[in-house]
């Protein structure tokens, strides 16, 4: 899904982009970060994957969001997120120095968008192996 990132750092900015590339998420980033020209020189097929965003309260909606900062940028932008239409968004945060000790700072799992199949056997009669028949 689509997640946003709101780094504080280079450092940051670059640890999110991982995050969301093992995840295969789609970033929206902050362009209040100002962050933008850290990501110049990266490959085509990554930068395809970003968006920059002046006003992410209007691109939503969003899976997840990872946010850096000390307890007034993280709970500042924690209400902003909350007012977000839509469904509730999950959002991850942690400071410039946990995120410098701990490379594992975000829960990537919990970036990730699980599908679940359902098959209707009851079409076929409560019998499964009738549904292969054809």
């Amino acid at each position: 899904g689509r997640s946003l990132r709101a780094p504080g750092t280079e450092k940051s900015l670059f640890r999110k982009l991982a995050a969301a590339l093992d995840t295969g998420s789609q970033r929206v980033i902050d362009r209040a970060s100002n962050l933008e020209i850290a990501l110049t020189a990266l490959p085509a097929s990554v930068l395809a994957r970003i968006s920059w965003s002046s006003n992410w309260e209007s691109d939503g909606p969003f899976s997840g969001a990872l946010v850096e900062g000390d307890v007034e940028r993280t709970g500042s932008i924690n209400k902003r997120i909350a007012a977000l239409k839509g469904p509730l968004v999950l959002v991850q945060s942690a400071t410039t120095d946990e995120l410098a000790k701990d490379h594992e700072a975000y829960c990537l799992n919990w970036l990730l968008e699980e599908v679940s199949i359902s098959i209707n056997t009851a079409a076929a009669g409560g019998n499964a192996s009738l549904m292969t028949i054809g």
